[in-house]
């Protein structure tokens, strides 16, 4: 299971993951999973025997665990005495452990984040097999930011046309971060708007929860009485390493606001 997940964890941790990207990768392991919830008997036993191997290595003897006669709040799983080791261990572990897994992904990557896809068809990779409809919902839903339906339905009647005539370079732009670069903001704003949304959509709180680890290295007890905007500022400075500037930018700028004792130009 773990081996089934590692590859869609590392990339819903990836920093500016595409919404589209990774419920597209989640439904890729939800198959995954189905397939192995259909035929539990076959995958299972192919676990189990690794797994005895693995044990007998140790001279660890698989057995199942005393079970209670009488169960209060639910029939005891698989509680039948010619039962065997494997069934009870695939009754009771693995495929609660599927159902668990695949009813987790189903809440967070469910229909209220799949609603929000429609703005897919907005993408060059889709839109010419796509009609305005398609996108009505997306449209109620973000009308603050859509100054007129008339527009709209011109604007994506444009947009549409302009990938219709380069199928082929429409069939490798498939994010909205990649359209948002043939997207102009003058002859086309609310369909930008709408891209926009879709680029920034969150995925997951991995990058929120990277800046709050930053918080706790930065805000220690030697900084204890900095005022809330040196901390903001020092955090920002943490998380966007790439963007800031040398030692020898800083000096030069310092020391070209007034003349000072010390020559800091370098």
């Amino acid at each position: 299971m773990s081996a089934v997940m590692i590859g869609v964890s590392r990339a819903l941790q990836r920093p500016g993951i595409d919404i589209i990207q990774a419920l597209s990768d989640v439904a890729l392991v939800e198959r995954a999973m189905n397939a192995m919830r259909d035929d539990a008997d076959t995958e299972f036993s192919t676990i189990f025997k690794k797994a005895a191997e693995l044990a007998g290595q140790m001279d660890v003897q698989i057995r199942k665990p005393r079970t209670a006669s009488r169960s209060v709040f639910r029939p005891n799983a698989a509680d039948d005495h010619d039962c065997d080791v494997e069934t009870f261990f695939r009754v009771n572990m693995f495929l609660p452990l599927i159902e668990g897994v695949s009813g987790h992904l189903r809440d967070r990557f469910g229909m209220a984040q799949s609603n929000s896809l429609v703005l897919s068809h907005l993408i060059p990779a889709y839109v010419c097999n796509a009609n305005y409809e398609d996108i009505l919902p997306a449209i109620a839903k973000y009308n603050t930011f859509i100054s007129s339906r008339i527009e709209m339905e011109c604007e994506f009647t444009l947009w549409k046309v302009q990938w219709t005539e380069r199928q082929q370079l429409a069939s490798e732009i498939s994010t909205a971060a990649a359209a948002l670069e043939h997207c102009s903001p003058l002859t086309l704003p609310n369909i930008r708007a709408l891209l926009l949304i879709l680029a920034t959509l969150p995925v997951t709180t991995a990058e929120a929860e990277r800046v709050f680890s930053k918080v706790e290295r930065t805000a220690n007890a030697a900084r204890a009485h900095m005022t809330e905007d040196r901390l903001e500022a020092l955090v920002m400075l943490s998380a966007h390493r790439d963007k800031t500037p040398s030692v020898e930018e800083v000096v030069d700028t310092f020391a070209s606001f007034k003349a000072r004792r010390v020559d800091f130009l370098l």
